[in-house]
């Protein structure tokens, strides 16, 4: 995160990732300084269970972006999208409390897609996915919003 912000020195951020079992596309409002990986560790073999990401830093932090408004105008283009309050306690999350905390000059939102109909066919476990085209359009949205936002 660090290198990328101090290549780029973005006016505004969009994080996109993935959440397996969601059914829509949500827009994530709130991320916590907490992380827990349940059953699944991560590359290097490290399990979190409740451990604070960032120890001197407050239990949650939130979006300064209209998304309730932005969720609105999505749905009005009919793209089905939710505004949530729950980024998961891994990766996702991580990245988005990091941005929020580490960044606070620049707005940032998290995206999360619902799977794709292949890789759900691929796990075979009857979870909800959402076509490439969907997503897509999604994104052009929302980066559209984010430029109006940034000319407001």
């Amino acid at each position: 995160l660090d290198e990328v912000i101090g290549k780029t020195t973005p006016n505004i951020a969009l994080l996109v990732g993935q959440a397996t079992g969601r059914e829509t596309i949500c827009l994530e409002r709130t991320a916590y300084n907490t992380a827990h990986f349940g059953e699944v560790g991560d590359n290097a073999g490290h399990n979190a269970a409740g451990e604070k990401l960032i120890p001197e830093a407050p239990a949650q932090l939130t979006s300064p972006l209209p998304l309730d408004r932005w969720v609105e105008h999505l749905t009005s283009q009919g793209t089905s999208t939710v505004v949530s309050d729950d980024a998961g306690r891994h990766l996702c999350n991580a990245v988005l409390f990091s941005m929020l905390h580490r960044y606070p000059d620049i707005p940032a939102v998290f995206l999360h897609l619902p799977l794709l109909p292949e890789q759900s066919e691929r796990r075979a476990q009857g979870e909800p996915s959402l076509p490439l085209d969907a997503s897509r359009k999604c994104l052009h949205e929302v980066i559209q919003l984010m430029a109006q936002h940034l000319g407001s």
